[in-house]
């Protein structure tokens, strides 16, 4: 722990999250019938308690819930169903 502290103290107000585990997870995506691959970062913080982000990197989508003591708490409040959403258009730099 302390060198996620030594983290924090870098930059006054910073927020350093340790990732506890890591996961890949198959799901059925009910959009379009499709499974897809999920990677799942549960992660804790000391003042905040536990947080999960759930993203399929070949989409470009990511799901996420508040941030909770209760472990509990933070897999029933991610919003999985963003996973169902369209896929995210690439970024295009723009020509000036």
């Amino acid at each position: 722990m302390d060198v996620l502290r030594k983290l924090e103290e870098l930059v006054e107000g910073s927020e350093v999250w340790e990732i506890t585990r890591h996961y890949r997870m198959h799901r059925y995506r009910h959009s379009d019938a499709q499974s897809q691959t999920v990677e799942v970062e549960m992660m804790f913080n000391h003042d905040s308690g536990w947080k999960i982000i759930a993203t399929d990197t070949a989409r470009g989508i990511s799901a996420s819930g508040p941030p909770h003591p209760d472990l509990k708490v933070v897999i029933a409040t991610v919003r999985w169903q963003d996973l169902d959403a369209q896929a995210v258009p690439p970024q295009r730099s723009v020509d000036t």
